[in-house]
């Protein structure tokens, strides 16, 4: 049975893995620690064995957007705001005359990687002191550019998909502040918003972050829709935190349509002898909202449990046009149509890890460290919810996964399985299992190989809600979601292999390429499974000035024919984020900037 495997998804091998060592440090990182340390009239030269010794000094380097390593003449800082010391200060945990500790030394530099990217470079370094029992601790951090128009774009030989442009000020009074615009393009619809982000709020640990946009039809020209979130709270940033609090609203409210050459398509219902010609488009609302507070225990081996309330409402309604008969619509619900349901649960939740990390480089990003835990992961989270409190099913929800990871040298290879079942006393179940993995093997001469795998699948799906694959992540290149052609059903299968190449220094840009390989198919049963394939190139830059995200530009060109959709020359696209999310086990929070 296929809930079955769903089940046995979520229980992993677990087992102990030796501590990952510290990555060396790029020839980047190399360069700015000999700079800064002649800077100071210190000598670079790491400590070798720092721990227990104390800490006679603490030097901050906030280093400037643009230096004479760069073709920007260094008069242009003069238009940024540069981060405020006391701003770093606050993320270190550990202070002048403690004891050095180099786990509490690692769990600075993450945090501060951590704040809303805001910094590119990061080192926290342990220096020999005045004396054989002194340490001198050297903290670099770079800022990037915080006046930003950051921006996507994808189109392909048949239409033009999507644009979107962000413009923003990341470091507003040099606070980390981030207030920021955003404006979306679509062939049938476009929005316009904003937001504000605040982190560390009058120096506490509180952070909130509040934003929405107006929706607009293209065609009509009126307002459609709207989105937005409020989150406020205290949330878990160290291993020494004992509690932690948060609450979060969200709201989604459109039309969903599906596109054909930049219109909504038509739909035909197969149970009718006429064309139907219906237009595929719903209306899609999703309300959410919640609170948690948190109790966390242990240091290294950590247990975080969560209990709170949550409200998750869908509401989906298909409006039928004029001459349109009961059986096409039926066919059409059933199709495309999501169902509406209401839930309001209390839920209590445990997640176990380790404070355990491996250091290393070039998989996310390009030429800067990057922080990937180590170990077992497990979660279990149960929500029960019941008519009499509103919701639209009497059920209970259980929520459990594990994942494992292992540092291969200084690569990684992880595996993730979830499976969420809502048992439902009427046989109106929806349950769904993932399992996801990646391993990027250790650097092979000039690049890394990236091996990727995912199945999705909605064994129960009372909900009738599909998958799609396509467009510009990992099946480049196919119709992407919200087209005609698109892959679409309760089962997602994709496999990837991405070879990325480490980068070189051009202007102060930091550039490398890629070749990949995508395989996939989203449909109702695995032996309906018929994997499509693509392949391309790729250029991959990072600009530690303005960002750690790495900007990607893809050309992919599919192998297989889709119809209304020509393969041919492929498709392009330009996106920030690589084009595989790294998996990791979800942990639900009402912390999450985006609903679930």
């Amino acid at each position: 049975m296929r809930v079955a495997w769903g089940l046995a998804l979520a229980v992993l091998l677990l087992g102990s893995v030796a501590a990952a060592e510290p990555a060396e440090l790029t020839e980047f990182e190399r360069q700015t620690l000999d700079e800064c340390a002649k800077k100071l009239g210190v000598g670079p030269e790491l400590d070798p064995s720092p721990d227990g010794k104390l800490i006679e000094h603490i030097d901050i380097v906030v280093l400037d957007v643009f230096d004479e390593h760069d073709p920007v003449p260094d008069f242009v800082d003069v238009f940024h705001t540069t981060t405020r010391k006391v701003v770093i200060k606050n993320e270190l945990l550990f202070r002048e005359g403690q004891p050095y500790s180099s786990a509490r030394a690692l769990e600075s530099a993450r945090n501060l990687r951590l704040l809303e990217q805001q910094l590119s470079l990061v080192m926290v370094v342990p220096l020999a002191g005045s004396a054989p029992d002194r340490v001198r601790v050297l903290v670099i951090v770079k800022d990037v550019w915080s006046l930003r128009l950051e921006s996507s774009l994808s189109f392909s030989n048949v239409a033009f998909q999507n644009f979107a442009v962000q413009p923003s000020e990341t470091n507003l009074a040099g606070f980390h502040t981030v207030l920021f615009g955003t404006f979306v393009l679509r062939p049938d619809a476009y929005a316009f918003g904003g937001g504000l982000v605040q982190n560390r709020i009058l120096g506490t640990g509180l952070t909130a972050q509040v934003s929405a946009a107006a929706i607009y039809g293209r065609a009509s020209g009126e307002v459609e829709g709207s989105r937005g979130q409020f989150v406020f709270g205290d949330p878990l940033r160290t291993a020494r935190q004992r509690w932690a609090f948060g609450t979060g609203v969200y709201w989604d409210d459109e039309m969903a349509r599906q596109l054909a050459h930049g219109r909504t398509a038509r739909y035909d219902a197969p149970s009718t002898a006429q064309a139907d010609a219906i237009p595929n488009e719903y209306r899609s609302r999703r309300y959410i909202g919640g609170y948690e507070a948190v109790r966390s225990f242990g240091l290294i081996h950590k247990y975080d449990l969560y209990f709170g309330l949550e409200v998750d409402r869908r509401n989906n309604v298909h409006t039928p046009v004029a001459g349109e008969s009961p059986a096409a619509e039926r066919d059409f619900l059933k199709a495309w149509v999501p169902v509406s349901d209401t839930r309001v649960s209390p839920f209590v939740q445990l997640r176990t890890h380790e404070e355990r990390y491996l250091r290393t480089s070039y998989i996310e990003t390009l030429a800067l460290e990057e922080d990937y835990r180590l170990g077992p992961e497990t979660l279990i989270r149960v929500y029960p919810a019941s008519s009499k409190l509103g919701s639209s099913r009497n059920l209970l929800g259980v929520l459990a996964g594990a994942s494992m990871t292992w540092a291969l040298d200084d690569g990684i290879a992880r595996i993730v399985g979830e499976n969420r079942t809502e048992y439902e006393l009427d046989g109106r179940n929806d349950a769904d299992a993932v399992v996801a993995t990646r391993v990027a093997t250790p650097r092979l001469g000039f690049g890394r190989l990236h091996f990727d795998g995912l199945v999705h699948d909605r064994y129960e799906n009372y909900l009738n809600r599909n998958y799609q694959l396509g467009g510009d992540t990992r099946l480049r290149g196919y119709p992407p979601t919200g087209y005609q052609g698109v892959l679409k059903g309760p089962l997602l299968v994709a496999l990837n292999a991405e070879f990325r190449t480490f980068s070189l220094d051009i202007l102060s840009v930091r550039t490398g390429l890629a070749v990949f390989y995508d395989a996939g198919d989203a449909t109702d049963r695995l032996s309906h499974v018929r994997l499509r394939q693509s392949a391309g190139i790729g250029l991959r830059a990072l600009i530690p000035q303005f960002d750690r995200i790495v900007l990607r530009a893809d050309w992919a060109f599919p192998f297989n024919p889709v119809r209304d959709y020509p393969t041919w020359p492929g498709a392009f696209f330009v996106h920030f984020e690589q084009a595989l999310t790294f998996p990791g086990l979800e942990t639900p929070t009402v912390m999450v900037p985006v609903p679930p």
